[in-house]
């Protein structure tokens, strides 16, 4: 004989929030050994410290197809690609684009976005 138990009622959980953008960043031998691991760890505390780590995620993936032109980060939603990117670029990064919606014009990826960028 089984004792009557309490009904369980599911629970709604608040939903899960979706950050506002994504940051692609190549982590592929040719990337690490331009600075990629430098400028992923110099990323993910700038992100911490401004308090982004929710509206930013930060994917360190394993290889964009850029090679030579690294490291290279490509943003979402705004289809952004960067390349040369260094440790000290990363607070303008993060203020300008990451926060602000304009992208930084110095490491823009030529091959993407014409003359105005780098590679």
């Amino acid at each position: 004989m089984t004792a009557d138990l309490p009904r369980l009622t599911p629970q709604k959980e608040p939903p899960l929030p979706l950050p506002e953008r994504h940051v692609l960043l190549c982590t592929s031998d040719s990337c690490r050994k331009r600075g990629a691991r430098k400028v992923c760890k110099a990323l993910r505390k700038a992100l911490a410290e401004r308090g982004l780590k929710r509206r930013v995620q930060l994917v360190p993936v394993d290889c964009l197809k850029q090679c030579g032109h690294g490291p290279m980060a490509l943003v979402y939603p705004d289809a952004t690609w960067y390349a040369g990117l260094e440790r000290d670029d990363v607070p303008r990064l993060v203020e300008e684009h990451l926060e602000g919606g304009k992208p930084l014009e110095a490491r823009l990826y030529r091959r993407a976005h014409g003359k105005r960028g780098e590679g």
